[in-house]
């Protein structure tokens, strides 16, 4: 019986390991000319935030270690907003994306929230992405000192295309990109795979 159940266990790690792993499958931006972003897989502390700089991303919250995200143009930050820049995630299953917004988002000021407003980043708000009340950090230059916080938003998606807009507002800030299957998901398929082994009883 325990051996059984210990097989359980880890086919059902497995599976949920493998469903997180191909969740976005394929990125797509418009209007910029920096370096093209990047799809990463399981999100750690430690793992590189852009793909043009060596920043590392530091106190991740729980719920996001190990997923997929997108590693975006740290220069893409000083794109200006009026020449539409956009950035499509498509995504292969529902899932839950995160939004880690710089928290000098509106205000300038690194140590609260993320200012959202008409003038901030408003299709956030307008689109429905709530913020978590969380942070995550960066190490700037990989060199073990926090220089920026990043504020955590959400929202539930469908299976499909995202679009996601500007990333910045005074030439300050990014946004990372995040995405966890819904739980509703892993738990289908760790039914798939309970039913699996019990035929092979």
């Amino acid at each position: 019986m325990c051996r059984k159940l210990l097989m359980i266990a880890l086919v059902l790690c497995f599976v949920a390991g493998t469903t997180q792993a191909a969740l976005i499958t394929a990125i797509q931006r418009y209007n910029s000319t920096n370096t093209a972003p990047a799809i990463a897989v399981s999100l750690q502390n430690g793992s590189l935030a852009y793909v043009d700089r060596v920043h590392i991303y530091q106190d991740i919250p729980a719920y996001l270690l190990g997923a997929d995200y997108v590693k975006v143009a740290n220069d893409d930050r000083d794109i200006n907003t009026g020449t539409g820049y956009k950035l499509d995630v498509t995504l292969a299953r529902d899932a839950t994306l995160y939004l880690l917004i710089d928290t000098r988002v509106g205000d300038g000021v690194k140590t609260d929230p993320a200012t959202i407003g008409p003038n901030a980043m408003f299709w956030v708000q307008v689109f429905g992405w709530t913020y978590t009340g969380d942070t995550a950090s960066i190490d700037e230059g990989a060199d073990g000192s926090i220089n920026s916080w990043f504020s955590v938003y959400k929202k539930d998606v469908p299976a499909g295309t995202v679009t996601l807009y500007e990333q910045r507002e005074g030439g300050i800030n990014n946004y990372g990109v995040v995405a966890v299957p819904e739980p509703a998901t892993i738990a289908l398929l760790g039914l798939g795979a309970l039913t699996l082994l019990r035929r092979k009883k």
